[in-house]
């Protein structure tokens, strides 16, 4: 990947279109930080699933599957209360699924 360029995959956050800093509500801007953490949250939890199936070591894949599975019950928890777009939203709980169906390959029971 070349200096720039950025991952396949990676969604720009959405904006409020002729919005300038000093006219939004501040709720709007935390709202926004707020949704792009819990897509990088995600995208975390996403890895430690991976990491957790790949692994042999007994050590790891727990220290791996905990990881991912507290990242899971956070960004569900945050993401009833927390204000988003239906595109945020479908990308989320896209993600979302993602970090489930490897939680059950490990063992994990998500409700």
């Amino acid at each position: 990947m070349e200096r720039g360029e950025i991952k396949p995959g990676y969604n720009k956050p959405e904006y409020k279109k002729g919005c300038m800093m000093q006219d939004c509500d501040p709720r709007d801007n935390f709202n926004r930080v707020s949704v792009e953490i819990l897509f990088s949250d995600a995208d975390l939890a996403i890895t430690f699933t991976q990491m957790a199936l790949e692994r042999t070591e007994p050590e790891a894949i727990a220290r791996n599957t905990q990881n991912a599975r507290k990242a899971y019950q956070q960004i569900a928890k945050i993401r009833a209360s927390l204000p988003m777009s239906a595109s945020e939203s479908e990308r989320l709980d896209a993600k979302l699924k993602v970090i489930s169906k490897g939680l059950r390959l490990l063992g994990q029971v998500v409700s």
